[in-house]
């Protein structure tokens, strides 16, 4: 139900805000008041074709919003597949017009598109004029009326689940089962990647080794050196005593000296712990002496070329060896599934078929020249009371709404009475499996 209406810069009204309560309105007013401009709003904001001309002059845009109660439910589940959730039960579409003609659809803050708005706002308001009856003459909203009046709500709800699940099947078989030539082409790049990548053989951590040793290689002699220089300094000198020589010294002395003055004692063993320390650093540092190499050009060759190989490979499938191998573990995932697609696709087609024996047991006795259709019983009821009454009432509520013998709503009635003489497919879900 429309609560609230505010209305911006369409027309004549600069800004209007219309509150509606509870029961019948009427809006009254002499020809040029602005009644039709509340209608045109109204029509705007569930999707009608916008003009810029009904933006008021001056003004680079204009908009309208709505403010909607007691929801029905076909409308909260049409719209919460679009990600649309209802605020306490509520909802508020907002629909702007810009200049160049370009719209704009909010549902409670999310923006959709125009045909979901219109969608939307076709479940909520429905407007009655000169061929204005938009809900009734829409084919999509039939079997809205044959399941309402055929009170089958806890069926509906099943054969519903049934019917996703057996379409979300179905969408899954034709992803399949098209496109054979691209998917023989996509096995025969991922059979090429997954070859190329095996023969590089990479390892993770593979590139920093081997710039680790080739920058070695290109120091050797430096590094040579440097170690060279401090393992003889802190732990033996052949041209001199060395730092753990001189400290050894240093702490028998004042072991000595502790003798005299006990205290000493305490900086004598600090001494040997240092000289000790000293010790382990000098045969720590030796780890870092170059080890011999038979051919050293020979070896920096190799692995120059081996890192032009991981370079390969990094262009093609990655920013690092371990993205490389990562990207062949998903080659080989994608290609073990196109090559056990034929086993899925039985499977699939199973599952379809057994779906379908679900849904099917749901039509219950049907006769066998309407076997693709659901509820012939209902139809075949909600038929015969159009025929005979130039209306139909569901729930308490008939349509169309008013009066069968007014002129323009009986000439609703009349275009579906041709529809219901050719039978009453109209009404009724068709369902077609492949």
């Amino acid at each position: 139900m429309l609560t609230a209406l505010h209305i911006e810069n369409i027309a004549v009204i600069k800004k209007l805000d219309v509150d509606f309560s509870g029961g019948f309105t009427v809006l009254t007013g002499e020809t040029g008041a602005g009644k039709s401009i509340l209608i045109d709003s109204v029509a705007f904001l569930l999707g009608a074709k916008a003009q810029r001309e009904l933006i008021r002059t001056g003004e680079d845009k204009a908009l309208v919003s709505g403010f909607f109660t007691a929801i029905p439910p076909e409308v909260t589940a049409y719209l919460g597949e679009y990600g649309v959730a209802l605020e306490d039960g509520s909802l508020t579409i907002l629909r702007t017009l810009s200049a160049d003609g370009r719209t704009t659809v909010k549902i409670n803050g999310r923006t959709v598109s125009s045909t979901v708005g219109r969608n939307a706002g076709m479940g909520l308001i429905n407007i009655h004029g000169q061929h204005d009856n938009q809900v009734l003459q829409n084919p999509s909203h039939h079997i809205g009326y044959l399941d309402r009046y055929a009170e089958n709500e806890a069926a509906l709800a099943v054969y519903a689940a049934l019917y996703r699940q057996y379409q979300k099947i179905r969408a899954e078989i034709r992803r399949l089962t098209e496109n054979e030539r691209d998917k023989e082409r996509r096995k025969e790049l991922l059979a090429y990647q997954i070859q190329d990548i095996e023969a590089a053989a990479l390892s993770e951590g593979e590139e920093e080794k081997l710039l680790s040793r080739k920058k070695l290689l290109l120091n050797t002699k430096q590094v040579s050196k440097q170690v060279l220089t401090a393992y003889r300094a802190l732990y033996k000198n052949s041209k001199g005593p060395s730092a753990s020589q001189l400290t050894e010294l240093a702490a028998d002395a004042v072991t000595e000296l502790s003798t005299i003055f006990p205290e000493a004692e305490k900086i004598a063993e600090r001494l040997s712990d240092m000289q000790a320390e000293l010790e382990k650093a000098a045969k720590e540092i030796t780890a870092y002496m170059p080890t011999a190499s038979e051919n050293p050009e020979k070896e920096l060759e190799e692995i120059d070329e081996r890192l032009d190989e991981i370079r390969r490979m990094k262009r093609k499938y990655g920013a690092s060896c371990e993205e490389v191998l990562a990207f062949l573990e998903k080659c080989r995932d994608e290609l073990r599934a196109i090559e056990s697609s034929d086993e899925t696709l039985e499977k699939l087609t199973r599952l379809k078929n057994s779906g379908i024996e679900n849904i099917l047991a749901l039509r219950g006795d049907i006769p066998q020249n309407f076997s693709g259709n659901l509820d012939y019983k209902y139809a075949y009821q909600l038929v015969a009371q159009i025929k005979e009454w130039g209306c139909f009432c569901i729930g308490g509520a008939c349509y169309p709404e008013g009066h069968p013998e007014s002129p323009t709503l009986f000439a609703d009635i009349e275009n579906l009475k041709i529809k219901v003489d050719a039978g009453c497919d109209f009404l009724t879900s068709q369902m077609f499996f492949d």
